[in-house]
């Protein structure tokens, strides 16, 4: 019988990872603005502004992408430790004296 090993501790480091990025995502605009002075170029500028202003529609679907697979990630994490849990218990059980 082949052995099962899930690193469950990575499955919650890479919801809580994907939940820092699609933070971020909301933080193009913040970085556009502090950068825009330092562009040189209004022609430069005003397409990084017109990017910002069309991302939104990207952005809202990549943000929905996230959250499907962080709650795929956090549902399996959990279903492995609660999988572990019952295991040691069957294991902790004594037989009956019969």
């Amino acid at each position: 019988m082949a052995d099962l090993s899930v690193d469950v501790v990575g499955l919650q480091t890479l919801a809580s990872t994907l939940e820092r990025v699609k933070d971020g995502l909301d933080r193009t605009r913040d970085v556009i603005d502090d950068a825009e002075s330092e562009l040189g170029s209004n022609e430069l500028a005003n397409a990084l502004d017109d990017f910002e202003d069309h991302w939104d529609d990207g952005r809202g679907r990549i943000k929905k992408n996230i959250d499907g697979t962080v709650e795929a990630l956090t549902q399996s994490a959990q279903a492995y430790i609660d999988t572990d849990v019952e295991l040691a218990a069957a294991f902790d059980e004594k037989p009956d004296a019969g």
